[in-house]
């Protein structure tokens, strides 16, 4: 999942990706980046890690890119704060992880002409002279945050 999705993410924005060297053992994940995470950190996955939801291990990875925790406390004790990190520590996210989050949960439809073939032969033949023809199906979206404007 997260491999397809970092693929999808790749072919959305081309060249404009960024590119970051990660640490042997780490790579980029698909979980949104944690509100607490400060600026110049990285968050990914643990590589060999998919298990249940096949999404990975979270991994942060420091600003030197040598030191890697799981867990916000482990953070919180290598910065020396001596309190929990909040909103204020952390740096919103950027479009190149908000994008690959959102990959993540698009799914995956193939269209395949033998479905299409086993959907017909349930119908009857008075079900299928119902059917209107291909040029006779309009299909429009209409967008929700413009619905309450007035034309």
């Amino acid at each position: 999942k997260v491999r397809r999705a970092l693929a999808g993410k790749a072919a959305a924005l081309g060249s404009r990706a960024k590119k970051i060297k990660w640490p042997e053992g780490c790579m980029e994940g698909t979980y949104k980046r944690p509100f607490w995470l400060p600026a110049g950190w990285l968050h990914g996955v643990k590589v060999g890690t998919s298990g249940y939801t096949g999404r990975g291990l979270p991994v942060y990875i420091a600003p030197d890119r040598t030191k890697r925790f799981y867990h916000r406390t482990a953070i919180e004790q290598y910065l020396g704060l001596g309190r929990r990190l909040t909103e204020a520590d952390g740096a919103p996210p950027s479009f190149d992880e908000l994008l690959a989050n959102a990959m993540q949960r698009v799914p995956v439809v193939s269209f395949n002409p033998k479905h299409e073939e086993a959907l017909f032969r349930c119908l009857n033949d008075a079900e299928k002279a119902k059917l209107p023809k291909a040029t006779a199906i309009h299909f429009c979206v209409i967008s929700a945050r413009r619905t309450s404007d007035a034309m």
